[in-house]
C-alpha cells in the first residue's frame, strides 16, 4: 500500500466514526423526546384529564339525585294530599 491509500483509509474510518457518533446521538435524542413525552402525558393526566373526568362526574350524579329528590318529592306531596283528603272524609263522616 501507497501512503495514499493509507490517508484514504484513515479518512473513512474518521467518517464512519463520526457518523457512528452521529447515530448514537440521535438515539439518544429520541430516547430523551420519548421521555419528555411520557413524562408530559403524566403530568397533563394528572393535573387537566382527571380533575375534568370528576368534575363532569360530579355533575352527572349531582342531575341524578336532583332528579331522584324531586320523583321522592313529588310522590311524598301526593301522599300527603291523600291522607289530608282522606282525613277530612273522616271528620265528615
Amino acid at each position: 500500500m501507497d501512503a495514499n491509500e493509507i490517508i484514504k483509509n484513515e479518512e473513512i474510518i474518521e467518517v464512519t466514526e463520526e457518523n457512528a457518533d452521529i447515530r448514537s446521538n440521535n438515539g439518544a435524542m429520541i430516547a430523551a423526546g420519548i421521555g419528555l413525552t411520557v413524562a408530559v402525558g403524566g403530568l397533563a393526566y394528572k393535573f387537566i384529564v382527571k380533575p375534568v373526568k370528576a368534575k363532569i362526574k360530579r355533575k352527572l350524579v349531582e342531575k341524578i339525585t336532583e332528579a331522584v329528590v324531586g320523583c321522592y318529592n313529588e310522590s311524598f306531596d301526593v301522599l300527603e294530599e291523600e291522607q289530608e283528603e282522606s282525613q277530612e272524609v273522616e271528620t265528615e263522616g
